[in-house]
Formats: C-alpha cells, structure tokens, sequence
C-alpha cells in the first residue's frame, strides 16, 4: 500500500480533498439505491457513489474502511478497478481472519471473481 500504487490510483494527484457535505451525498444515494423502490438512476448513482466511497477511503488510506466500502461496492454490483482491488487487498492482508469477519461478511473469490477489472 505504498505510495507507487497510490500514485497509479491517481489519488494523490493535485484532487481536492473530498468535502463532509459530498460524503454525506454519497452515503444518502447509496441508501436510496438500496432500497427495492429505488429506480435505474437511483441504482446508476448508488454504484457511482459506492465506487466514490471506495476510492475515497484508499485516498485517505483508511484500511478497515475501504474493505467495508469494497463489500458495499461489490453488493451494489460495481465493477472494482484493478488498482483499488489490489490495495484492498493488500489492507486485507495486514488484518487477522477475526478482524475481517467483523469488518465485513466472508466473500468468495469465486463470488468476486466477476467484479474485476
């Protein structure tokens, strides 16, 4: 997790840190599309704000934090791009197996597998 692969996220690159108030946006329509009323653009803005959400947390290098937002982009069907599944997965890997069934449920390699990129 070290700053060569931060550096390919393009995370560090001059972006102005993200705004509580676009947080906040972000977790409102991730619950809007979670909900079985939820219309196409409702479902459209939660994967975009799961995915935003996600990169966020690696930005910021929040560890436990981005694999819960990794589970919540891979529950909203979210295509995971290589560079932040592979961060994610060096964070999981600094954690013992207890750590990560209280962060967040078991998922499969095989369940996943298709969310790659």
């Amino acid at each position: 997790m070290g700053r060569v692969e931060l550096d390919l996220l393009n995370l560090r690159a001059h972006r102005p840190a993200t705004r509580r108030s676009s947080v906040r946006s972000a977790k409102a329509a991730l619950r809007q599309g979670n909900t079985a009323q939820a219309t196409v653009q409702q479902r459209d803005q939660a994967r975009n704000a799961a995915l935003e959400l996600l990169a966020r947390s690696v930005r910021m290098g929040h560890r436990r934090l981005a694999l819960i937002r990794l589970t919540d982009a891979l529950r909203h069907g979210v295509t995971i791009p290589a560079p932040l599944w592979q961060w994610c997965e060096q964070a999981a890997a600094t954690l013992s197996p207890q750590d990560l069934d209280r962060l967040m449920p078991p998922l499969h390699d095989a369940a996943c597998a298709g969310y790659r990129t």
